[in-house]
Order: structure tokens, then C-alpha cells, then sequence
């Protein structure tokens, strides 16, 4: 049988159909929320990715809050845009929203309590 619609599949609809509305000429839509790439690999990714495999390096796991340069750059990117200094070590990159979620709370828990 037919699976019924659920949340993601209508926030779909409704983002094709507002999409189906926009003028000629407006800003292309890059979707990325669900789904299998319709094209290939671009070619910087493709070689990239070569590239890394070909190093030799082993491919280990990564550090659990993110590898450090990218911690580093994302704290550099909050000083040139924002203007706001934020230590890398402050940084926790993941990979899914719930993961984050799930590891924000238990830092808020994990702090000691504190009376206001």
C-alpha cells in the first residue's frame, strides 16, 4: 500500500509549489533537505576526494567535536561577520540537528546547578 504523507513529505509540497511560483529569471532554489543528488559528483569534490584517498593518510574517525580546523575557521567566520571572538574549543560540529540537540542538553545538565 501507499505510505500516508508525513510532515516532511507536506513542508515538500508546499516548498515545490511555492518554487513553481517564482518569476523567470528569479534566484535558483538549491534544495537540500531530503533526497539522492540528481547529478554526479562536481568535479572539485570528485578529485578532492581522490586526492585524499590517494595521500595514503589512514582514515580514521574524526575528533568528536569536529576537526580542529574546521572549528577554527567556523570561530574565524564568527569574528569577520559577526565580530564576535569565540574560542574554536567552544565549537562542537555534528552531523545531525538531533545529535546537537541531544549533546547541548546534556552540557546545560552536566553544569553545576546554581541558585539565582
Amino acid at each position: 500500500g501507499l505510505v500516508p504523507p508525513f510532515r516532511v513529505m507536506d513542508v515538500i509540497t508546499k516548498a515545490n509549489q511555492r518554487a513553481a511560483t517564482l518569476p523567470p529569471g528569479a534566484e535558483k532554489i538549491l534544495r537540500m533537505e531530503v533526497g539522492q543528488p540528481g547529478t554526479g559528483l562536481p568535479e572539485g569534490a570528485r578529485l578532492a576526494a581522490a586526492a585524499a584517498l590517494n595521500a595514503g593518510d589512514p582514515l580514521g574517525y574524526t575528533e568528536g567535536l569536529g576537526r580542529d580546523f574546521l572549528r577554527a575557521r567556523i570561530a574565524a567566520h564568527y569574528q569577520d561577520w559577526y565580530g564576535v571572538t569565540l574560542s574554536p574549543s567552544r565549537i562542537a560540529v555534528m552531523v545531525r540537528a538531533d545529535r546537537s540537540v541531544v549533546w547541548s542538553i546534556a552540557q546545560v545538565l552536566a553544569q553545576p546547578r546554581r541558585r539565582a
